[in-house]
């Protein structure tokens, strides 16, 4: 009997539709394929840091990985959609508490101070 599977740790999980409706082609892609392409394409994270940010192994992400670059391949050369549903996952704190706890994803979300501000100056 195998062993259950474990969820996968991603930022973001919007089921969302890519591609034109009047094409009956479509591709389903989990959540995680999705966030292994956003960590390793997007962020540049390696393969062993985008493990440790969805606590899996370094080679459950290289299968992962490997099964979404294959979606997107066929997608884009045989002119599928693309389905973003489903998976065995959870979200990461970040995204559960609307912080900053090392997800690259909300970087954004921060609010800097302008220079002047930082050295107490005000214009």
């Amino acid at each position: 009997m195998p062993r259950p599977a474990k969820p996968k740790t991603v930022c973001s999980a919007k089921d969302f539709f890519y591609g034109c409706r009047r094409n009956p082609s479509t591709l389903k892609m989990t959540h995680e394929e999705l966030e292994t392409v956003r960590l390793i394409d997007i962020e540049k994270f390696t393969q062993e840091e985008t493990a440790n940010h969805m606590n899996v192994s370094r080679a459950t992400v290289q299968a992962i990985y490997e099964q979404a670059r294959e979606t997107l391949a066929l997608a884009i050369v045989d002119h599928h959609n693309i389905l973003v549903s489903g998976g065995n996952y959870k979200l990461c704190e970040a995204h559960e508490h609307r912080e900053k706890r090392g997800c690259k994803r909300y970087r954004n979300h921060e609010q800097t101070p302008l220079n002047n501000e930082r050295d107490g100056k005000s214009e």
